[in-house]
Order: structure tokens, then C-alpha cells, then sequence
């Protein structure tokens, strides 16, 4: 298994569980499974051959808005994310603003020389609703291992107060999420009553 655009697993930091990587894996696969759904979602007519429809998704999904306009100097249309605003109108909407784009470019634009497109009514990315969707899918998954690998059979381990943190640390290391309950031997009778 391998992480987005290639990185192998073993780049993960060292310190993480199997458990931990499992569910860093687990939702970076619900997080790229959105939002390559979200930058499929609309069909774009008519545009100029230079301009694919999935760049201006992509934008709207991680960015909001986007700005489409064509660059005399390249001659052709580009699509570009808004990265500074200097001056807005009365619905508070930028009327002067600048776009970056890769390898430095770099063009300050203006509503009588480009066209601003929004996600939505909101002006915010889907991106961050995507992560939490992601997050809670991510986390329904993962409960459900848990308790398949578990059986839903918890586990009771009597041990000294002082010895308990050792003990929880050493569980973890070996069973990942089964579910185990820490006891000082003075709580040995309700141990025994379960």
C-alpha cells in the first residue's frame, strides 16, 4: 500500500502504530475518493481547448473561487485561484485582485478584465466540509475494525496503579484497538464479578 502521488508507507513517521498508519491511510483514501468525485461533478461547455473543466473544479473544491481570464502576452485563457484582494464591492465580492500561477506567474486582474467563478453562495471551498465527511466516515470504518478484530470481547487486566501506564503502553503495542480495561488489584472483586 502507498500514500497519494507515491510516497511508499515507510515515509510515515516511525513512531506510528499499525493502528495509526491503518487509520491515516483510511482517510486520506475517503478524503481523495470526495474530492475526486467533487471535481468530476459539473460538466463545462464551450470552453477554450487550453481550459479543462476539471482545473476549474479542482480550484472551486480546494480553493472557492477561481478566476478566468485570458493573458495577452501567453495568448490563451487561464484559470487561477484568487490569492490576494485589494478592494471589494458592496456585497462585500473582490473587484481587484491578484492570481498566482506556477513557475512565478504572477497578474493583478480586475472584474472589467476577468471573470470570478464561486463554489458557492457562501464563498467557501468544499474541501473543508469534505475533510470532515471524510473524518467521520474515517472513523466509522475504523470502529467497525476495531470491534471485528476485537470480537467485541473486552479484556481485563489487573495491575498495580504504578505499573498500569507500562502495561496500557505494551497492550497497545500488541493488540492496537482491542479493547482491554486497566484495574488496580483493589477493584479485584468487580474483576471477578464481570
Amino acid at each position: 500500500m502507498a500514500l497519494a502521488k507515491g510516497i511508499p508507507l515507510c515515509s510515515l513517521p516511525p513512531y506510528m502504530s499499525d493502528e495509526e498508519i491503518l487509520t491515516a491511510e483510511t482517510y486520506k483514501s475517503m478524503f481523495y475518493r470526495i474530492a475526486r468525485m467533487a471535481e468530476s461533478l459539473c460538466l463545462w461547455e464551450e470552453l477554450p481547448d487550453d481550459t479543462p473543466g476539471w482545473l476549474i473544479e479542482r480550484y472551486l473544491f480546494y480553493f472557492g473561487n477561481c478566476v478566468f481570464f485570458r493573458d495577452e502576452i501567453l495568448g490563451k485563457y487561464l484559470v487561477l485561484p484568487i490569492t490576494t484582494e485589494y478592494s471589494w464591492d458592496q456585497n462585500e465580492r473582490p473587484i481587484d485582485y491578484e492570481v498566482h500561477g506556477f513557475m512565478g506567474y504572477r497578474r493583478r486582474l480586475n472584474v472589467n478584465n476577468s471573470v470570478i467563478i464561486y463554489n458557492d453562495n457562501q464563498l467557501t471551498p468544499g474541501s473543508f466540509q469534505s475533510q470532515l465527511f471524510a473524518s467521520r466516515l474515517t472513523n466509522a470504518l475504523r470502529t467497525g475494525d476495531m470491534h471485528l478484530e476485537a470480537l467485541k470481547i473486552g479484556k481485563i487486566v489487573v495491575a498495580p496503579e504504578n505499573k498500569q501506564r507500562g502495561i496500557k503502553e505494551i497492550i497497545r503495542r500488541i493488540r492496537g484497538f482491542q479493547l482491554f480495561t486497566i484495574a488496580s488489584p483493589a477493584a479485584k472483586d468487580l474483576a471477578d464479578s464481570i
